[in-house]
């Protein structure tokens, strides 16, 4: 499988095998066939910190996928088994400038700058990159020494970087020096096989570099990551034409014939498809989404989830941080749990409220030692000291100021009350 492409631009493939599953279908092209979830999920890929906006991104798609989008050409491109033709603009030029090619499967966030920064420091023609979340700074690693003993922990104060190794699997980011393009792509045809990718590079005097980096990486195949994602996004919308909540959802049963009940309540923000009915005494809180065409009944509770569109959910239902794909009864008249894609129980949950139901934290009573006589007792002694010291503070500062780097005052993370 083969797509032109063009030598200027960040280019994003979401691969065939990436929207197949052993059930058949895939989560990444469920979650494309719908223009609710397909424009927040391009959002999500082209704002992935690891280019500046997203004017010179192109996402490329397997055309027999049936993706609904608000976007379009030359944003969104198609490819089949031949080719897909692309505008050609090339740019030979600059040989410090990179042609980026990302997986689509994968939503990632870096520090834009470090990155930058560390491949500028390397003089090779390729750098394959995958973000690794435990590279990230403010992490724990544990030691480990060779005959399998801890030997303590490690603290990440920044973002680490670490070798790597190249697989068979395209990595999350391929970067290409621009000036080495025909060299390694013939006629501007990007092998979609990544094996094959590196076979036509090792043919060439190019020199490889394989990367480990800290950051933040979704996999769009898994429930869990795509929930998690979609509720960031949702929850971050200000201005949406299909977002209701609870002040404007019930001038929302004019737009786009939605229909929702007086009885319904609706908590923080919900996006709605087209001829969604929601009925009485149902309670739909947020972030969540309603596809087209979802119908739910009298009496049911929807939280931080993702309804499939053209389903219609019983009376009495509870959905609870799923993606709900479809729909089983094990009985006819009582409603079964809700079956998602995923792989994992549906009593998961990807909140954090965890460490607020089983509180491990020890509690003490308002007027206890612990949270009042010793709280006084710290703040007096704090407060002689200080102003023991006030006189000599600013002759402290100076020299700490003229003696060395940064800021007078040290600011750090640290542990503080109930882990915050």
């Amino acid at each position: 499988m083969k797509i032109i492409c063009p030598k200027n631009m960040h280019l994003i493939v979401i691969h065939k095998n990436s929207g197949f599953s052993k059930r058949g279908t895939g989560l990444l092209r469920f979650a494309l066939s719908s223009e609710l979830i397909a424009d927040i999920v391009f959002d999500g890929l082209t704002n992935n910190g690891i280019v500046k906006g997203n004017g010179n991104t192109i996402i490329a798609l397997p055309s027999q996928w049936p993706v609904q989008s608000s976007l379009g050409p030359p944003k969104i491109v198609h490819y089949d088994g031949d080719s897909t033709e692309w505008p050609n603009r090339i740019s030979k030029d600059g040989s410090n400038y990179w042609f980026i090619i990302s997986n689509g499967r994968f939503v990632t966030s870096v520090d834009r700058r470090w990155l930058n920064s560390i491949l500028a420091n390397f003089d090779d023609d390729l750098v394959a990159v995958n973000i690794e979340s435990g590279l990230q700074s403010y992490r724990e690693r544990l030691r480990i020494t060779s005959n399998g003993d801890v030997a303590g922990f490690r603290r990440l104060y920044s973002n680490s970087i670490l070798p790597g190794v190249l697989t068979n699997d395209w990595p999350h980011h391929v970067f290409v020096k621009r000036n080495v393009l025909d060299k390694i792509l013939n006629n501007v045809v990007l092998p979609l096989d990544f094996a094959e990718f590196v076979g036509g590079c090792r043919g060439t005097p190019l020199n490889w570099r394989c990367l480990k980096i800290g950051g933040r990486v979704l996999d769009l195949e898994t429930e869990a990551d795509l929930l998690k994602f979609l509720m960031s996004k949702t929850r971050s919308l200000r201005h949406h034409r299909r977002l209701i909540n609870a002040h404007s959802y019930s001038r929302t049963n004019h737009v786009d014939n939605c229909r929702i009940s007086c009885g319904a309540r609706i908590f923080g923000k919900v996006i709605v498809g087209k001829n969604v009915q929601i009925g009485d005494n149902t309670i739909i809180v947020g972030p969540t989404i309603l596809g087209d065409n979802v119908k739910i009944a009298t009496a049911v509770t929807i939280r931080n989830s993702v309804v499939a569109p053209n389903l219609s959910i019983p009376k009495n239902f509870f959905l609870q941080n799923r993606i709900l794909v479809e729909l089983k009864l094990k009985h006819k008249s009582v409603p079964s749990r809700n079956i998602g894609i995923g792989r994992f129980d549906s009593t998961n949950h990807f909140s954090n409220e965890t460490a607020a139901t089983n509180n491990n934290f020890r509690t003490w009573p308002r007027f206890s030692y612990a949270r009042f006589t010793k709280q006084i007792f710290d703040r007096i002694a704090a407060l002689i000291v200080l102003m023991l010291f006030m006189p000599v503070l600013p002759v402290i500062s100076i020299a700490v100021k003229l003696s060395s780097e940064g800021p007078v005052f040290f600011r750090h993370k640290r542990e503080g009350l109930h882990g915050k």
